[in-house]
């Protein structure tokens, strides 16, 4: 019950301070919208992907300004969402809550895919 106060209390603490900021706002109304939107049986079956939804996501991704291009190896969008499929299928089931993101995604100056955290930075 402790773990469920301190999340309300962080949510209450971060709306707080972002009230007044527009770009935040942005930033949650574009989460909300697309994941109200998408369609979440083509994630779990890849080979239905299609350009309906990779506009989806691209529309989400310029609107956090986190879409990059020339990314290596990856030469269209539907390969880099394959890629990225793949490293975080293993995490689908799991909540933000499960996730292990204190674990160091480093061993010996190598990215460790086996932990959360690694798997998050290498998609």
């Amino acid at each position: 019950m402790m773990l469920y106060k301190e999340i309300r209390l962080g949510c209450r603490e971060y709306h707080a301070k972002t009230l007044g900021d527009a770009r935040t706002r942005a930033y949650d109304e574009a989460y909300e919208d697309y994941m109200c939107n998408k369609d979440k049986d083509a994630w779990r079956h890849l080979e239905t992907l299609d350009l309906a939804e990779a506009g989806k996501l691209l529309a989400f991704l310029k609107k956090w300004r986190a879409w990059r291009t020339g990314i290596p190896g990856v030469t269209d969008l539907h390969s880099a969402l394959k890629n990225v499929a793949v490293e975080l299928t293993p995490l689908m089931d799991k909540t933000i809550l499960d996730l292990n993101l204190s674990e160091p995604p480093l061993v010996d100056g190598k990215l460790d895919r086996e932990t959360d955290m690694g798997k998050i930075i290498a998609a």
